[in-house]
């Protein structure tokens, strides 16, 4: 991802595990509660 370094590019992917446990794009960001929707 543009933006992301390797330190938190592993930092992601360990908070977030396997990202097919989610339906869709909408699904991880309101796991990551970005979404004020939900």
């Amino acid at each position: 991802m543009t933006g992301v370094d390797i330190s938190l590019g592993l930092q992601l992917i360990a908070e977030i595990g396997d990202v097919r446990r989610f339906s869709n794009r909408g699904a991880l960001t309101a796991f990551a509660g970005l979404d004020p929707g939900c």
